[in-house]
């Protein structure tokens, strides 16, 4: 019955404990060997996994590649780095020069007011602590808000509310700006890009009511825009940055002065995407090296990882799809790509790669384009239908087998230790039973022996 509990050797003339363990230790080596197949069957998975995902990073690199935004890949020249960042948002443009003069660049508006505070946890007026005061921001190009205070509240709690505000305080920055004999109160812009407005240093400035506890106020620093001029045009931007206004770039700008940019094809840049395309495809071949590879120390010889011949032609084809740069008119007279004669992989040669491009029309260029196609539609093969998909299919079909038989065995040996330790519990129980009787009898020949000696 479930649940039972049986004590072996409780007569101390029958240990079938110790027979049961090892007539069960006899059965679980069936499921030690089953358990060790399946291991190496996950190891072998495993393995199989990461070289799908190198498979994966193929196809997810072929995919982005769109020849006409390959091939038309730009790059730039510019004169004066210091005046401008340029860099190119679109590859659809033509070779071009154009100069531009940079006026002005953008600049945050800072002020600060008169008075000085010995201290910023000074009160604004103690003589009149209920008195309240009323400071208006403008933020965010035209928005205002009114920040109210008392005469009892101080420099520090002012600019705390101000900070903290949840409307104010993304755009705008209150600090105490140290003056050697005290501290002044001081507001600076945080974005310069939200407000067009400009203004020019300059003051002082009458902050009317304020003026009582704040003083006059003084601009530091006037807000300015960004001014870009491009022949006899100027434009402006309230940030740094101007998109297409030269065609194809973004020009952030920097310091105040003239540049020029030279937009021309990016030899060096296409012949990078290849390259990197190559990488991608020696990353599956290494990890098929090291899945099919066999080692040996000494004596002793390891088999590889997957002996299956599957891979070996994934790889082959995978080499093959190189061919055609030895083998077009027009690419073949270029040294672009060689095989590396230990373990297969493509090396490729972005000097002759680069000179190629450079001196071939771009028409002839679409060999490196198909190359990248085949490699997409092969790696989708191995990823989805055959090769390395088909092994891993195999393989995990022996896996769920395996649990199968281990799951099985490890029922069937449940189910026969329960029935053996009912047997062996009833045999031990007719044990006890003759172990009484035999004690019994015993008992009576003592008492019949103890009664003749007496008669």
């Amino acid at each position: 019955m479930a649940g039972e509990i049986y004590y072996p050797n409780i007569t101390g003339a029958f240990d079938w404990g110790t027979l049961l363990d090892g007539l069960l230790r006899l059965e679980s080596v069936r499921i030690q060997r089953l358990e060790a197949k399946k291991k190496q069957v996950d190891k072998t998975l495993s393995a199989l996994k990461e070289l799908k995902n190198t498979l994966v990073d193929l196809y997810n690199f072929t995919s982005g590649i769109d020849q006409k935004s390959w091939f038309s890949k730009k790059t730039f020249e510019v004169s004066n780095p210091d005046v401008a960042d340029i860099t190119v948002i679109s590859n659809d443009i033509p070779e071009y020069t154009a100069s531009a003069t940079v006026n002005k660049v953008a600049q945050i508006e800072i002020i600060h007011f008169s008075r000085v505070f010995s201290d910023p946890n000074e009160q604004f007026d103690p003589s009149n602590p209920d008195k309240v005061y009323s400071l208006e921001l403008i933020y965010n190009g035209y928005s205002t808000k009114t920040i109210t205070f008392k005469g009892s509240d101080t420099l520090q709690a002012l600019i705390d509310k101000i900070n903290n505000d949840p409307d104010v305080g993304k755009y705008i920055h209150a600090y105490t700006m140290y003056v050697g004999n005290g501290y002044q109160f001081a507001l600076m812009e945080k974005d310069v890009k939200a407000s067009s407005y400009e203004s020019t240093a300059g003051g002082p400035y009458s902050s009317g009511s304020l003026q009582e506890v704040l003083g006059d106020y003084y601009i530091i620093q006037g807000a300015q825009n960004s001014e870009l001029q491009v022949g006899n045009q100027t434009f402006t931007d309230p940030g740094y940055t101007f998109t297409n206004i030269l065609p194809g770039l973004k020009v952030r700008v920097k310091k105040k002065g003239n540049f020029t940019v030279t937009i021309k094809k990016d030899y060096e840049g296409i012949a990078k995407v290849f390259k990197d395309f190559v990488e991608k495809v020696n990353a599956v071949i290494s990890k098929i090296n090291s899945l099919t590879k066999i080692t040996t120390e000494g004596d002793k010889v390891s088999a590889p990882t997957v002996s299956d011949y599957e891979l070996k032609e994934l790889k082959i084809r995978l080499q093959r799809l190189f061919f055609p740069l030895m083998e077009d008119p027009n690419a073949g007279k270029y040294n672009i790509v060689d095989f590396n004669e230990n373990d297969g992989t493509v090396q490729i040669n972005l000097a002759e790669l680069q000179k190629f491009l450079e001196e071939t029309p771009k028409e002839n260029w679409k060999v490196l384009y198909d190359i990248v196609q085949k490699a997409k539609d092969l790696s989708d093969l191995a990823i989805n239908t055959a090769y390395v998909a088909s092994l891993i299919r195999g393989y995990r079909d022996i896996e769920d087998r395996l649990t199968e038989k281990i799951d099985y065995y490890q029922q069937y040996i449940t189910e026969k230790e329960d029935y053996l330790k009912r047997r062996f519990a009833r045999l031990e129980s007719y044990i006890a039973g003759l172990q009484n009787i035999q004690a019994k009898i015993n008992s009576i020949l003592t008492a019949q022996m103890l009664l003749t000696l007496r008669g």
